[in-house]
């Protein structure tokens, strides 16, 4: 299923993260906005990503995800976010322009690839790497030059920029917020007793009032 979490001046605390990546666990990633463009971790664990977000400015613009693979193999590289990039790296960290992240799936992304390439009017070279649906995504929004197919695309998208956060559907339908966090779903928080549970006894007090 994948799930996509951005936010404003608050962020989700560890156990959210822990929870969303137990029912998740095929590999974390994020991004966020700095001065020279948008900033892209990729294979990264729930602490690593809860130790990273502490440390950005409060009014830094972050997206966060965790990902259940359902197309693809599970790897580093196929971790979102995804440079949308004509190159569509792979890469585990990077600067970018823009980024993509999606939660769901489109069963005929294959096909739209199949048929770019075999468009004469698109002289374009095809990555190298492995593939998944929102990878492909990402690489047909740079051919386009624009992100507003995602409006006609189904599933959730966040495409983050230097300028900030976009989020679709634009309706934000099937989208929860909770408190200035923007989630795009919770099947994850039945997770939340079983990490509790888990968790070292230090590490318990630490996060639970």
């Amino acid at each position: 299923m994948c799930v996509i979490i951005t936010g404003t001046t608050k962020k989700p605390t560890l156990v959210e993260l822990l929870a969303a990546e137990d029912q998740n666990p095929d590999g974390g990633g994020m991004a966020w906005v700095t001065r020279k463009g948008v900033e892209i971790r990729k294979g990264l664990t729930a602490e690593d990503i809860h130790q990273q977000l502490g440390s950005l400015p409060r009014s830094t613009r972050w997206v966060v995800h965790f990902r259940f693979a359902t197309v693809g193999e599970p790897q580093v590289g196929l971790c979102h976010p995804f440079p949308v990039e004509r190159d569509t790296s792979l890469d585990a960290e990077a600067l970018v322009d823009r980024a993509l992240f999606h939660n769901g799936t489109v069963p005929d992304w294959k096909e739209r690839l199949r048929d770019i390439t075999l468009d004469p009017k698109f002289d374009v070279e095809v990555p190298g790497g492995e593939w998944s649906d929102s990878r492909g995504v990402a690489w047909l929004l740079a051919l386009n030059g624009s992100v507003r197919a995602l409006q006609f695309i189904e599933g959730k998208f966040v495409v983050i920029t230097r300028k900030g956060i976009q989020v679709y559907p634009k309706s934000q339908q099937g989208w929860s917020d909770e408190d200035g966090i923007l989630y795009s779903n919770t099947y994850w928080r039945r997770r939340i007793p079983r990490v509790v549970v888990d968790m070292e006894p230090e590490q318990r007090q630490e996060v639970l009032p």
